[in-house]
This record gives structure tokens, sequence and C-alpha cells, in this order.
């Protein structure tokens, strides 16, 4: 059996998905002034990654991420993921204009 083949399962991998991506969010609320984590400089492994939200949330944030899933047809859809919500960072320009020099010389 493939991922998210089940009934409804879809719909509660989102749910869970968004939640992980909340506190995610949460945890890296730099905003209070008891708030001493950073997720700039985090290196972040998400494992059974799915649409890869928490990844998305955690880059946007600052981390270098990493997702996993035991499906590589969800880890292509999870990088595409990745990439489509992260293109406006810095840190990702900078490397596809890397790729591109590299790919012309």
């Amino acid at each position: 059996g493939g991922s998210g083949g089940g009934s409804g399962g879809g719909s509660r991998a989102g749910a869970e998905a968004a939640a992980v991506a909340e506190g995610v969010a949460k945890a890296g609320d730099s905003s209070g002034p008891d708030s001493a984590f950073s997720w700039s400089g985090a290196v972040v492994m998400e494992l059974g990654a799915g649409l890869g939200l928490a990844s998305i949330v955690a880059a946007q944030m600052g981390a270098r991420v990493y997702c996993t899933d035991g499906d590589l047809l969800v880890v292509d859809m999870c990088g595409a993921n990745v990439r489509a919500n992260t293109a406006h960072l810095p840190d990702q320009q900078q490397q596809r204009q890397q790729q591109q020099q590299q790919q012309q010389q």
C-alpha cells in the first residue's frame, strides 16, 4: 500500500501537516520577550514529509530543510512544493543562480 490511499487519509494527513506547521511557526516565533530560539541556521529533517508543509514553514523561517518520505513520488512532490513555496527566499535565489552558472560552464 502507498500513502494516502485509505478512506479520508488525505484530509487527515493534511490536517496533521497543518498542525505540525502551526507548531513549527509558534516555536519559531521570535517576537516575544522570552523567545530565545531562532530557526535561522537550524538544520531540520522532516521524516514522512508528505506535502512538506512543516518543511516549507521551517525553510521560510530560515532553517536548512531536508524532506524525507518512504515513497519516492512523495519525495519528488515534497521537493517541488518546497521549491515553489520558498523560491522567494534569498538563499534559494542564490542557489538557483549558482546552478544556472554551473550549467552554462
